[in-house]
């Protein structure tokens, strides 16, 4: 797992324990960026819509 793996567990963990925790998952991103990835803002990924493991599937399977 990578330095980003942590944004991924935190929004999980807020899904599946919404009394448990409230990772702010907006920052950790930003955070993570800012780090990592100096060249971009979190800003710029904004809006980007992610697919299902199924829908790529149907994509490369044409």
């Amino acid at each position: 797992m990578g330095p980003a793996s942590y944004i991924g567990v935190a929004y999980i963990a807020n899904m599946i324990y919404p009394d448990l925790f409230d990772f702010d998952v907006d920052k950790l991103f930003e955070e993570y960026v800012n780090n990592y990835h100096p060249d971009y803002t979190a800003e710029e990924f904004a809006g980007i819509q992610y697919f299902s493991l199924e829908d790529v599937e149907k994509y490369y399977s044409k």
